[in-house]
């Protein structure tokens, strides 16, 4: 692993409650290792291209830093949590990190096409894309463990 991208990693990753990700489930895995998949391929993307690798690496460890009982607890149907999560996920960030406009962008047009947020910085389209391209590879993979599973049943 790229020791810059373990230090910007690091900076997040002490913070208690974003350790609790472990625990919020997503994509038939977990956020945490979510968020960390997609931090990791926007930061070899971005700083290949001379891009800002720094945000692109916070804000994709941060765009999905929401907590499921917070969003059932606001009575949110699966779908509304699918567009309103990346509110969530920026309100919980700034709740623990300082944000520049740049990762604040990142978070919470993560889900364009699907969100209404339209992103403002080439970062956070590559945020949105690596997301979406992770997040299919995990249902995938989540999805042949299980049909896996059901036969050795």
């Amino acid at each position: 692993m790229d020791k810059e991208f373990y230090i910007i990693l690091s900076s997040v990753l002490k913070n208690d409650a974003y350790k609790l990700m472990k625990y919020e489930s997503c994509h038939g895995t977990n956020k945490y290792d979510h968020m960390i998949r997609v931090a990791y391929k926007s930061f070899v993307y971005a700083k290949k291209k001379g891009l800002d690798y720094i945000s692109i690496t916070r804000g994709a460890l941060l765009h999905d830093f929401a907590f499921n009982q917070q969003m059932d607890n606001d009575g949110l149907t699966k779908r509304k949590k699918l567009s309103k999560h990346p509110e969530y996920a920026l309100n919980t960030s700034l709740n623990y990190f300082y944000l520049n406009d740049i990762e604040k962008d990142i978070i919470i047009s993560h889900m364009f096409p699907i969100g209404k947020r339209i992103p403002r910085y080439k970062e956070s389209y590559i945020v949105s894309y690596y997301d979406k391209k992770i997040a299919l590879n995990e249902f995938k993979t989540y999805k042949w463990r299980f049909k896996e599973s059901k036969k050795n049943m």
